[in-house]
């Protein structure tokens, strides 16, 4: 298989040294990424009144994918527990936060990450 007559060390010479050009349309993971994004304001989810009544905790976590500023481009509910419980105000909630852009050698990148709300009744 040839890709193309480029040698190797050039085509990688290009991709790190065209980082500007190639963050924008690349997402990394989170782990990739030099400084992840940090919540720097968020919002208190509501409690359901009848799981708040039943005694129900549990959790929701999220995949998020972040723009190169820090906001929420698309959400996706990857687990929950107990399913359909908290899904609804733990997105609503989610939704509000704002995030500092995910950075890779000093510039902002969108980046997939994973947000976990819980919910912990006197807590």
């Amino acid at each position: 298989l040839v890709l193309s007559d480029t040698p190797a060390h050039d085509f990688t010479a290009a991709i790190v040294g065209e980082l500007d050009a190639l963050s924008a349309d690349f997402v990394f993971k989170e782990e990739a990424v030099d400084t992840p994004p940090k919540v720097v304001s968020r919002v208190l989810p509501k409690y359901p009144r009848w799981a708040e009544k039943s005694g129900v905790e549990g959790f929701v976590i999220f995949k998020l994918k972040l723009t190169q500023d820090g906001r929420i481009e698309k959400l996706w509910t990857e687990d929950a527990k107990p399913a359909g419980v908290f899904e609804a105000e733990a997105e609503k909630a989610v939704r509000q936060y704002r995030f500092s852009p995910a950075r890779l050698k000093g510039k902002p990148v969108a980046v997939i990450c994973r947000q976990k709300i819980e919910f912990r009744l006197g807590g």
